[in-house]
């Protein structure tokens, strides 16, 4: 596991948050545990991963959205 270069907290669930890095990966957490509740790659594309740079989770907790070094922004279904 790289560095994390960011990371942002559930609004709805102060537990749970999730970080992206240097890894390339978007990881979800829960603060009560001490291992990560799972990750996704970086981009949904086979053979394309970036390491990432910003996350934020909007503010119902549905939606969360990425950028990295490629500039590109996904949003992904939390």
């Amino acid at each position: 596991m790289g560095g994390i270069n960011c990371f942002a907290v559930s609004p709805t669930d102060s537990n749970q948050y999730l970080s992206v890095g240097q890894d390339r990966k978007i990881t979800y957490w829960d603060i009560r545990k001490s291992q990560s509740q799972g990750s996704i790659e970086s981009s949904p594309n086979p053979g394309e991963s970036e390491e990432l740079f910003a996350i934020d989770i909007q503010q119902t907790g549905k939606l969360f959205a990425t950028g990295g070094q490629m500039g590109i922004v996904r949003i992904y279904d939390y």
